[in-house]
């Protein structure tokens, strides 16, 4: 999660503050915006992590609430209450990240095998023909956000309209499916409760407490790089509490995501949904993003598994460029992409996006239509080098 280091607000000795929060995780990104006033707040360590000095810090939003966050690189990379809601989200995109509940009733069953090494080449297989069918040119400028469109219609983007839309087959558009005659729409065969998550990316821990406090009978394996951080949340962010409660539904990994991903297709291990909140300050993991990456996230999930991710704007908000990377990516590896803003009355000049992709036909609450021409350039590892 990221968010803003704190602005001047045109209140004498008041500061606002901006988190970006999630992807982790985001996720991890949220906006703790103009609302949320840090009033008086108070530094209580200061910690040097891979990613640079880190500070754990008091602060009090608009209704008084104290809240404690870490800060790094300019931004909040997580956040808690203080009080009996230590376990409640503060940021709405951790709220978000529940919808890969509210799917558990639809996923379907899809042929697929139980050998790592052949579904993998499968995946490997279909990425350049799916990757090249997919891929759209980036404009010359950023997208942006839609102003001023009426209610309901906002989809977050200023799209190209010089793309037909039979041109992305596997992108969805804003008609949701329909059941066949009497079957209810969300009774499709085949469900899968979502019982194993995979989150990449711990920062403060923010949402497997949300998540496995609220879900007693889920399993989460979360994998956050750096050891410095993860004994941050130990400290201030009642990660200790967490796993007195959870015992060995919660299992901690610490390294990289990638290569756990790679283990995990190695031993066999697979998730009914993978997070990703994987941030480095206020800059996404963009090795997580890619054809590459999505295989072997692919590969790990079960048969209509879920990849839910935490995207994060830039330019306070007006820039959405790596948004519409992602999803082009995603749309390349996945058959159906979803997108649902995460916005908050109260925390705001960034905005969050969740990312879904999945191979099952689902709709999500909040999700806006997406037109194949807002689709950006698909990501390769070999552009990250």
């Amino acid at each position: 999660m990221t968010t803003k280091q704190p602005k001047p607000a045109s209140v004498p000795a008041v500061t606002a503050g901006v988190a970006t929060g999630a992807a982790a995780g985001a996720i991890a990104a949220v906006a703790v915006g103009a609302a949320a006033v840090a009033v008086g707040s108070r530094c209580l360590q200061i910690v040097r992590t891979k990613a640079g000095f880190a500070r754990v810090k008091t602060v009090r939003n608009a209704a008084g609430d104290k809240i404690r966050v870490l800060q790094q690189g300019g931004v909040y990379q997580s956040a808690t209450y203080l009080d009996e809601r230590r376990f409640e989200p503060v940021f709405a995109y951790y709220r978000a990240f529940d919808a890969m509940f509210e799917a558990e009733e639809g996923q379907l069953s899809h042929a697929g095998t139980s050998d790592a090494g052949t579904a993998r080449g499968a995946c490997l297989a279909g990425m350049d023909s799916a990757a090249e069918r997919n891929h759209a040119e980036a404009p010359s400028e950023p997208m942006t956000r839609g102003l001023g469109e009426p209610a309901g219609s906002r989809s977050g983007f200023k799209a190209r309209s010089d793309e037909p839309a039979s041109s992305r087959p596997n992108v969805r558009s804003d008609e949701p499916p329909v059941a066949r005659p009497g079957e209810p729409a969300d009774s499709r065969p085949g469900a899968t409760p979502v019982n194993h998550v995979l989150m990449l990316g711990g920062g403060g821990y923010a949402y497997p407490k949300h998540a496995l406090t609220q879900r007693p009978e889920l399993a989460m394996d979360v994998v956050e790089l750096d050891p410095a951080v993860t004994r941050l949340a130990h400290r201030w962010f009642s990660l200790d509490e967490l796993e007195q409660i959870a015992g060995d539904r919660l299992r901690l990994i610490e390294g990289d995501a990638r290569a756990y991903l790679s283990q995990a297709i190695a031993e066999g291990t697979r998730y009914d949904a993978i997070v990703n909140d994987c941030f480095t300050g206020a800059e996404p993991a963009r090795s997580l993003a890619t054809v590459e990456a999505l295989c072997q996230v692919k590969v790990c999930l079960n048969p209509g598994g879920l990849y839910l991710a935490n995207i994060v704007s830039s330019e306070d908000g007006e820039n959405v460029d790596f948004l519409r990377d992602a999803a082009a990516t995603a749309a390349a590896v996945f058959e159906h992409i979803h997108v649902v803003p995460c916005e908050d009355a109260d925390f705001g000049v960034e905005d969050n996006y969740l990312l879904i992709a999945t191979d099952a036909e689902r709709t999500f609450e909040g999700e806006m239509p997406i037109a194949p021409e807002i689709l950006g350039a698909v990501l390769r590892d070999c552009d990250l080098r």
